[in-house]
């Protein structure tokens, strides 16, 4: 059979997969997954196994299954497009955090649509320092960290803006020196970075995008003197200047005890300006960690 027929006939398939006969959604995954008609692409792959699975076809899931571990294999010794890919699967499901990890390993390679998904523009990508960490052509914004063994890491003088995601994932890394004159720091742009300690917040801070310290545990100084404990389930700080509506509330174990109910309110109002109303009631458990410390 020549090329023209077999994309005469993929395409065919593909109509019937789109109106939902589970064999041909299990048979345009299949051809994803083994590259054979079309470009391998396990994303795709992932996309109709699911969909024939959900329509209770006996082979889909398991089939499934092997996609997405290839796809996570893959991405996980540098392949930048699976690694986007992988991004995209996760941002389906709404694991942002790992999303943004994946996007920001693709953009270091310079896979520009996961750029694009990081909110950069390419052409305003420029140099890479020393110590592995891009900025934008005019210094003003570190876009992100190629370096994932990094452990201290100094911002420029000249940087205003850490970028979304700019360090997530980085496992390694403990501090971070902010100098004065930053003054946002985006969504997710140190989530899941779990050996992180400590952050000087500058006076020149306007804003802490959601998420930045997701899955962080670390102790925050600066900023209208305020210390304040993040918790592995704390989404991140919204906004700083609401730190200064955060009163100290915590005196001993028995005062704790004494007064839960006006704590659990307290924390209640304090979760919703800190995610500005982004994410509803106070997730369960917040309560229970004590999400805030007092100065």
């Amino acid at each position: 059979m020549n090329e023209s027929n077999y994309n005469e006939d993929f395409i065919k398939l593909c109509q019937k997969a789109k109106r939902g006969d589970a064999e041909s959604q299990y048979q345009v995954g299949k051809h994803y997954y083994d590259g054979d008609i079309v470009e391998q692409d396990y994303f795709q792959a992932l996309r109709w196994f699911g969909r024939a699975a959900e329509r209770n076809h006996s082979e889909a899931l398991s089939e499934y299954d092997l996609a997405r571990h290839d796809l996570t294999k893959a991405a996980e010794q540098g392949d930048s497009i699976s690694q986007y890919r992988l991004g995209k699967l996760y941002s389906e499901e709404n694991r942002w955090v790992e999303a943004v990890i994946c996007y920001r390993r693709a953009s270091a390679q310079g896979h520009k649509e996961a750029i694009k998904e990081l909110g950069v523009d390419v052409s305003m990508i420029g140099s890479e320092d020393d110590s592995g960490v891009v900025y934008s052509t005019d210094g003003e914004v570190l876009l992100w960290c190629k370096n994932e063994n990094l452990t201290y890491y100094s911002v420029k003088s000249d940087c205003k803006r850490i970028a979304k995601g700019a360090f997530a994932g980085c496992c390694g890394l403990k501090s971070v020196h902010i100098p004065e004159g930053v003054k946002l720091i985006d969504t997710y742009a140190f989530a899941g970075c779990e050996k992180f300690q400590s952050l000087h917040i500058p006076s020149s801070m306007e804003k802490i995008g959601v998420g930045a310290f997701y899955h962080s545990v670390l102790f925050f100084t600066g900023k209208k003197d305020y210390r304040i404990m993040m918790y592995s389930n704390v989404y991140g700080v919204y906004n700083c200047e609401v730190w200064n509506e955060w009163k100290p509330r915590y005196k001993d174990d028995e005062w704790q005890d004494n007064h839960r109910d006006d704590d659990i309110d307290w924390l209640s109002e304090s979760w919703e300006a800190m995610t500005d109303g982004m994410y509803g009631d106070m997730p369960d458990g917040f309560d229970g960690d004590y999400g805030f410390l007092g100065r």
